[in-house]
C-alpha cells in the first residue's frame, strides 16, 4: 500500500501556518466541511487569495472550490481546523491550530509540528490493519539502518520504493533487508541504473494501480517535506537521515506504535495539541534537557542551567527554549562555514538566474533544487549566504535575515513586504540589501518606494551611516534615476533621513563576490569604499551611473 501525507497542491508545507493565520484573520467559516457547501469553499479560496497564500488566478467557481478543498484537507489532516465532532464545529480552529498560530519562534513552531506529525495516523483506507503512523514508521527504519550500517541515511529512491510502500506484515528488519538488497542491486546495475529504476517503479506502480510518476515524484516529495517539519528528519542530498540533535529521544519515540481504534477519538487527539512521550516521562525529559544544556554550554558559557524541580509542563517549556537557543548556535556555525562555500554559492546564483536545477548532490555536498515559484526566496537566501561568507558582520545571522528558515537553514518564505530582505551591520556602517527578479517598469513600481522606505526605517535604528544595495538581474533606468535623484526620506515628523541606494546587476555582484577574500578583517572597509565611490559619481544620467557603479565593483580588485 503506497501511502502519502499532505497533498501535491499544498506542496510547500511551511505555508500551512501562513494559510492558517490568513484563515484566522479572515474569521472562521462555519460549515466549511459540509457536503455541497460550495459557498464556504469559495470563501476559503478568497480568504487564502487575499492573504497572499494562493497565487492562482482561477476564475471559475469549480477551480476555486477545488483549490479550497485541497487546503481544507491539509488543515484538517494536521488537526488545525476541525470537521464536526463532539468537541468542535465544522470550520473551527482547534487547540492545535491556535497553538501553531500563537507560536513565537522557529523552535515553538517546530515543536507544534513535531507533536502533530508524531501523532499523525494514516487512515485513508478503512481496514484497521492499514492504520499506522508514518513518522514512527520512517523513524524505525532509519534507526535500524543506523544500527546496521552506522548511518541512518537512505536515498530518495529507497524512501519511494520501500518506506513509502507500507506492508503491515513486514517488520522493520524486513524493510531494512529489502533496502540493503536494493543497494547491492543498484551497484550491480552500474551503467544501467535508469532502466533498473524504471522497472522497479513500474512493478510497484502496477501492484498499487498507480502511475510510476506518482510513486517516484509526487507522493515522496510532499511526504518528505512534511516529515521534515518534525525536525526529527533532515535532508542529506536528495535523501534523508535522522537529525542527530534528537539522538537521545529516538529509542523512546519509536517504541510508541499505538493507534486509535476509533476515527473520532483520533481526530480529537490530534486537534487537542497531542502529547509527546517526554510530557509524562519526567526522567527522560530531564535527561534530554541536560544533554541539550551540555551542547549549549560549549558555545554559550553564560547560559543558565534549568531548575530541575520545575513541573513537567514547565520543563517542557524550558526544553523548547533550549531548542531555540541550540538553533541559534547552529545558525552561527552555519554562518561561519559559508567562507568555504564560494563555489556552491556562485553555482546557486547561476542556476537561479537561468532557472536551472541540479537535483543530484554535487561535489560541494548540495543539490540545487527548488520549485519555480520559490526562486525569489532562494535569491534572498543565497545573497544572505554570500554576505555571511564575506563575514565580519556585527549582528548575528538570525538578525541579518528577515525571512524565516527551516531546521536545515533553507528559506521557508521570502521576507515580509514591510521589511528589507537583509540587514548587515558592520563596525562603521549598515548595509540594507534588497534583491529581485523583477525587471523594467515592474521593477520601478514594485521596488522604488519600498526600498527607500526600508533604508530610512533601518537608518533610524542605527547611529551610523546606512546604505542600500539593490540587486537585480537587470537594473531599470527609471529606478536608477529615482535612487540617483532621491537620497532623502521624510518621516512622519518631517525629519530628513539620508537614503543612499546603490543599484547593481547580479552578474556584476557575482564577479565581485568571486574576487573578494572571504572572512577578512578588511572586507567591511572594502565594501564601504566601493559603495562610497559608487555614490560619488558626477553623472546625472542614470544609464551612465549604472555603468559607473558596475565599474566600481568590477575593478576594485
Amino acid at each position: 500500500m503506497i501511502w502519502q501525507i499532505g497533498n501535491t497542491t499544498v506542496r510547500n508545507p511551511n505555508r500551512i501556518r501562513e494559510g492558517l493565520i490568513a484563515y484566522y484573520n479572515n474569521g472562521e467559516i462555519i460549515g466549511l466541511h459540509e457536503s455541497g457547501n460550495r459557498e464556504a469553499q469559495r470563501k476559503l479560496f478568497d480568504c487564502l487569495k487575499s492573504g497572499g497564500i494562493i497565487k492562482s488566478e482561477e476564475k471559475s467557481n469549480d477551480d476555486k472550490e477545488w483549490f479550497a478543498r485541497k487546503w481544507r484537507l491539509s488543515f484538517t489532516e494536521m488537526g488545525l481546523i476541525s470537521n464536526k465532532n463532539r468537541i468542535y464545529y465544522s470550520g473551527q480552529i482547534t487547540k492545535t491550530g491556535h497553538a501553531l498560530i500563537n507560536a513565537d519562534n522557529e523552535a515553538e513552531i517546530q515543536n507544534i509540528f513535531l507533536r502533530i506529525l508524531y501523532n499523525l495516523e494514516y487512515r485513508k483506507k478503512k481496514k484497521a490493519k492499514t492504520i499506522f503512523r508514518p513518522l514512527n514508521h520512517t523513524l524505525k527504519i532509519l534507526n535500524e539502518i543506523q544500527n546496521l550500517t552506522g548511518s541512518s541515511y537512505i536515498s530518495y529512491h529507497e524512501f519511494s520504493l520501500f518506506v513509502q510502500d507500507y506492508k503491515f506484515d513486514l517488520s522493520t528488519r524486513d524493510y531494512v533487508k529489502n533496502i540493503m538488497s536494493f543497494r547491492n542491486e543498484h551497484i550491480r546495475h552500474k551503467g544501467r541504473i535508469k532502466p533498473f529504476l524504471k522497472s522497479m517503479y513500474k512493478e510497484i506502480a502496477d501492484n498499487n494501480k498507480l502511475k510510476p510518476g506518482t510513486i517516484r515524484s509526487d507522493y515522496p516529495d510532499v511526504s518528505i517535506r512534511l516529515l521534515k517539519l518534525s525536525g526529527l528528519i533532515i535532508n542529506k542530498g536528495k535523501g534523508i537521515r535522522l537529525n542527530p540533535q534528537y539522538n537521545s529521544l529516538f529509542d523512546i519515540l519509536i517504541a510508541d506504535v499505538n493507534v486509535f481504534p476509533k476515527k473520532d477519538d483520533y481526530y480529537i487527539n490530534i486537534s487537542g495539541l497531542p502529547s509527546l512521550p517526554t510530557d509524562s516521562q519526567r526522567e527522560l525529559l530531564i535527561n534530554v534537557i541536560k544533554k541539550d544544556f551540555e551542547y549549549i554550554k560549549k558555545y554559550n558559557q553564560e547560559y543558565k542551567e534549568v531548575n530541575y524541580s520545575l513541573t513537567n509542563k514547565e520543563l517542557e517549556i524550558e526544553r523548547v527554549k533550549q531548542n531555540f537557543e541550540a538553533f541559534k548556535i547552529n545558525e552561527k556555525l552555519f554562518a561561519s562555514s559559508q567562507k568555504d562555500k564560494t563555489q556552491i554559492i556562485c553555482k546557486w546564483y547561476e542556476c537561479l538566474i537561468e532557472n536551472i536545477k541540479i537535483k543530484n548532490e554535487n561535489d560541494f555536498g548540495e543539490s540545487i533544487d527548488y520549485e519555480n515559484d520559490e526562486r525569489p526566496k532562494y535569491l534572498e537566501w543565497i545573497t544572505w549566504r554570500a554576505f555571511l561568507s564575506i563575514n565580519k558582520i556585527k549582528n548575528p545571522p538570525y538578525e541579518s535575515r528577515k525571512f524565516k528558515i527551516d531546521s536545515e537553514f533553507k528559506p521557508i518564505h521570502h521576507a515580509p513586504s514591510n521589511t528589507p530582505d537583509l540587514v548587515f551591520e558592520f563596525e562603521e556602517f549598515v548595509l540594507v540589501i534588497e534583491v529581485t527578479f523583477s525587471t523594467s517598469s515592474t521593477q520601478y513600481s514594485m521596488e522604488g518606494e519600498p526600498v527607500l522606505r526600508h533604508v530610512a526605517k533601518i537608518a533610524k535604528i542605527y547611529n551610523k551611516p546606512t546604505f542600500g544595495l539593490f540587486l537585480a538581474t537587470k537594473i531599470d533606468v527609471n529606478l536608477a534615476h529615482l535612487f540617483l535623484s532621491k537620497k532623502v526620506w521624510f518621516d512622519n515628523d518631517q525629519n530628513q533621513i539620508p537614503t543612499p541606494v546603490v543599484p547593481l546587476g547580479i552578474n556584476s555582484f557575482l564577479q565581485f563576490f568571486k574576487k573578494i577574500p572571504k572572512s577578512q578583517s578588511s572586507n567591511p572597509d572594502i565594501l564601504f569604499s566601493i559603495i562610497n565611490d559608487s555614490l560619488k559619481s558626477s553623472h546625472s544620467n542614470p544609464n551612465l551611473w549604472i555603468e559607473h557603479v558596475e565599474k566600481c565593483f568590477k575593478t576594485y580588485f
